[in-house]
């Protein structure tokens, strides 16, 4: 069934950032630690949420990028907000190791989706592409 949400959301694109009346139900949480990692996530996520809430879902998109699971949802939650990052399966682009990641967030029975592509540099580090 989570496998099913995420080809869904992957379907649909969820390149629009905007809210509906879907809720989510229950979450649970991930802590704020810092949003070093925020510039990974997708373009306009935290124009929607909110900056602050950046560095709890950096630590669910790291949680989830490395997860050997595709579709299981990490999820994470920062004052008000609650949500979870959805793991595609890993795939290779030329040399480079690749990872759809869709996001969805709730605030007042209000969801946000996002979905962000990440590659490994050779480096070692993720990098968005696109």
């Amino acid at each position: 069934m989570r496998l099913g949400l995420a080809a869904l959301l992957l379907l649909t694109g969820c390149s629009a950032f905007g809210f509906s009346d879907t809720p989510l139900g229950p979450q649970l949480g991930a802590n704020n630690i810092g949003s070093e990692d925020a510039h990974l996530l997708p373009v306009g996520l935290l124009d929607e949420l909110g900056e602050e809430a950046g560095g709890a879902i950096a630590v669910a998109q790291n949680s989830a990028l490395q997860s050997e699971t595709a579709g299981t949802p990490v999820l994470w939650n920062y004052d008000d907000l609650s949500g979870r990052v959805i793991p595609g399966p890993k795939y290779m682009v030329n040399t480079r190791l690749c990872r759809d990641l869709v996001h969805v967030a709730e605030r007042d029975r209000h969801r946000i989706s996002g979905r962000a592509t990440l590659c490994l540099s050779r480096a070692g580090s993720w990098e968005r592409i696109g």
